[in-house]
């Protein structure tokens, strides 16, 4: 059987770490993930991007849920949340909503 609490421990022992790789990841891989769907770049491309960065998205959701499990409640897991969850809606809003080769953007930028 997996033994969730002990990864939950090694979560909460190391989050210095996890958000300082976290952060910029999922901020940075939301980015390209946003300039290949407007520049209208290949759709595997921006496929894979996204799906990194909705990964990355719900391992810092899990990392945040194991400080709310323990019932630490402070200002900076609020802030990982909602860029956890703005970073997760990006970026399954631009692999469903926006097609990377029949975009308004890219229409726009080919003008």
């Amino acid at each position: 059987m997996f033994e969730t609490n002990l990864l939950w421990q090694l979560s909460r022992h190391h989050c210095v770490g996890i958000c300082s790789f976290l952060v910029p990841s999922i901020l940075l891989v939301t980015l390209a993930t946003i300039i290949l769907v407007i520049m209208g770049k290949s759709e595997s491309k921006s496929i894979f991007t996204a799906s990194l960065g909705i990964l990355l998205s719900l391992v810092m959701l899990l990392h945040v849920f194991s400080w709310f499990a323990v019932g630490v409640v402070l200002g900076p897991t609020y802030v990982l949340i909602t860029l956890a969850c703005l970073c997760l809606a990006i970026n399954l809003g631009m692999v469903t909503i926006f097609n990377p080769t029949d975009s308004f953007f890219h229409k726009l930028l080919l003008r």
